[in-house]
């Protein structure tokens, strides 16, 4: 499972949720197991600023986990000039798993930044 928290800049254009992403300093504080109240972990959490992110369009080889490699989110000169909005592939299949919409749209990071997963979500 990945947390997720609702979308804020570019992302809204995505998708109505985004995975969790912490700048450096909370890492401790998200890792810390004695941090258990919502409003501690809350005030010692910092969000990334939306504005880190940026979006560009990629092959549908991005959804399929036999394809593997940097190369599969590069940036393709065909697409590079299309809107970016969400693939209907994976739009219709992330439908069916119980969420609104989908993206084939990658996101990356800026530099010094990391993204965490885990296995609940604190709301």
């Amino acid at each position: 499972m990945i947390i997720t928290e609702p979308a804020r800049g570019i992302d809204r254009d995505i998708h109505d949720c985004i995975p969790l992403v912490l700048d450096d300093d909370s890492l401790d504080a998200w890792l810390d197991p004695t941090l258990i109240e919502r409003e501690a972990i809350r005030s010692a959490v910092h969000h990334l600023d939306a504005g880190a992110l940026t979006a560009w369009p990629v092959s549908t080889r991005v959804n399929r986990v036999a394809h593997e490699g940097a190369d599969i989110a590069a940036i393709e000169a065909e697409l590079a000039d299309l809107p970016l909005t969400p693939s209907a592939s994976i739009c219709s299949w992330v439908r069916k798993a119980g969420s609104r919409s989908g993206s084939c749209r990658a996101l990356s990071l800026a530099k010094g930044l990391s993204c965490l997963h885990s296995s609940m979500w604190m709301a």
